[in-house]
Parts: structure tokens; C-alpha cells; sequence
């Protein structure tokens, strides 16, 4: 995966230090990273609901300029939220290749048909 840098943008595992307990063998709690990843995929979809909402809402009322500066922030961080998407999916397929997945999957085999 190429290397992208979007201003703004931090690395999901960058986001959040460790703290005494929530590491364990180099694994991050489950409960950080779900809280983590809520909170950087919610800024962009704010952010991007905002600006769209006031076009919708006053796109007659704005100067032109407005509306180029507002649709450029609703592109950068629908482009944001892409980069966090991408890199939640290399972290599925890593984590899905990695040794220890292959032998939980083993021993504890998923109930539900949705899990395959």
C-alpha cells in the first residue's frame, strides 16, 4: 500500500498511545482501536455533512468562492475517509493472514454464516 498523506489525516495506529493495560504482546484492545477508528471515521462525515448541508441550505445566498472553498473541504475529506477505509481493509487482510488468526479461526469457529 502506497504511503498517502492527506492534510489532517493521522494514522489509525499512530491515533491512540498505549497505555499500561491496553497493550498486551503488542496487540492494542479491541475497545481502543473500535473507539478510535468511531472517532476518525465521524470528523470526515461530520465534516462532509456540514459543508454539503450549508451548500444545499444557501447555495443561492454564497459567493462563488465560498462554494468552490466549501466543495474543496467536502473533497478532502471524502478523499480522508476513502485513505481510513482503505487502510481499515489492509488491516482486515492482514489480520485475517496473520498466524494467530489462523488458529483462533481454528479452534473457535464463527456460529453465524455471515462470518465467511
Amino acid at each position: 500500500m502506497e504511503d498517502r498523506k492527506i492534510p489532517g489525516q493521522t494514522k489509525l495506529a499512530d491515533s491512540t498511545p498505549a497505555t499500561e493495560g491496553t497493550q498486551k504482546q503488542g496487540r492494542i484492545d479491541p475497545r481502543d482501536f473500535v473507539a478510535n477508528v468511531s472517532h476518525e471515521l465521524r470528523t470526515p462525515v461530520s465534516i462532509i455533512k456540514g459543508f454539503s448541508d450549508s451548500l444545499i441550505e444557501d447555495y443561492d445566498d454564497l459567493p462563488e468562492a465560498r462554494k468552490k472553498d466549501f466543495l474543496g473541504k467536502i473533497q478532502r475529506n471524502a478523499r480522508r475517509l476513502n485513505a481510513l477505509v482503505e487502510d481499515l481493509l489492509t488491516l482486515a487482510k492482514l489480520e485475517e493472514s496473520s498466524p494467530l488468526s489462523q488458529a483462533t479461526k481454528a479452534r473457535f469457529p464463527c456460529p453465524f454464516s455471515y462470518c465467511y
